[in-house]
């Protein structure tokens, strides 16, 4: 039964939610006990709250995912936990969320607040609306950042918000193509949306996101202001990782059509872990030592 609940959360996705945790890592604060803490309870509060959307979205999408060959053996879709019992831990968990997001300040409370409406409202209907369902997605990694500077006081900057926004349409994309895929190869719509995709547009829409996110962070690198805040020539060096990276997940997806889930590629693909962990090191280098 643990187990289940466990899966229910979907703990694995929290690594989603170090978006939260980028702002203070970028600001060179990472010292900083009090900013620590407060981004530290911005982090658990979006992990509660993103777990409850996902019990709310498994109630609503139960029907589709238990036609799917993987998301039917997800707890609500199974069987293994009701839809009644899924609905009072997403509230446990929203009021939990909120409760945290409140002590820290007003702000945060507000980011996570307007994170929460709309993701509810994407499971009430605006899921099905192609395009827009993914700009909404690509949305709440921005809202993750918002939160992570609201809770710090860090002002992000403008080129890092746009390559996180690109950056995770860029995913949200690569994922309906798996969609699409499955569509083609079963007939079965994993989702109401995707009947208005198609391969040649998802590839063509990948290819365009792909130049947007790796022009904007090497823009980011290059920028006079974030030069002099990081106090060295050499940011522009970390571009190899993001530009390696990017390309790699989208052969990953056009040539390997390997799209379903983003997090799993980044726990499975040696390629995908190097760039990560590289453009990590090579940031904290640049700023910590």
């Amino acid at each position: 039964m643990l187990r289940n609940y466990i899966e229910l959360l979907r703990v694995k996705q929290w690594i989603k939610n170090l978006f939260v945790v980028a702002p203070l890592f970028f600001s060179g604060r990472f010292a900083d006990c009090d900013a620590l803490s407060a981004v530290a309870l911005a982090f658990v509060a979006f992990c509660l709250m993103s777990s409850a959307i996902y019990c709310m979205n498994d109630v609503a999408d139960y029907r589709n995912d238990a036609k799917h060959e993987k998301k039917r053996h997800r707890p609500v879709a199974s069987g293994n936990i009701s839809r009644t019992s899924a609905i009072i831990m997403a509230v446990i968990l929203a009021v939990a969320s909120l409760s945290i997001a409140f002590a820290v300040n007003v702000e945060l409370l507000a980011v996570l607040s307007i994170y929460m409406v709309l993701n509810v409202l994407y499971s009430l209907g605006l899921k099905r609306i192609a395009v827009l369902d993914v700009l909404i997605v690509a949305s709440g990694f921005v809202l993750r950042l918002f939160a992570g500077g609201v809770a710090t006081g860090v002002v992000l900057s403008k080129w890092i918000v746009i390559a996180t926004f690109l950056l995770a349409l860029f995913l949200a994309f690569a994922k309906r193509r798996d969609d699409v895929l499955i569509l083609e190869r079963t007939g079965v719509k994993m989702r109401e949306s995707i009947e208005n995709y198609s391969i040649r547009f998802i590839d063509a829409a990948l290819a365009s996101l792909a130049a947007a996110i790796i022009i904007c962070y090497v823009m980011y690198t290059i920028d006079s202001e974030v030069g002099s805040h990081y106090n060295s020539p050499y940011l522009y060096l970390t571009a190899v990782f993001v530009i390696a990276g990017v390309l790699r997940y989208l052969q990953r997806t056009i040539r390997g059509e390997k799209s379903g889930s983003p997090t799993e590629a980044i726990y499975h693909d040696i390629f995908l872990i190097v760039c990560v962990l590289g453009w990590v090191a090579s940031i904290a280098a640049i700023l910590y030592f």
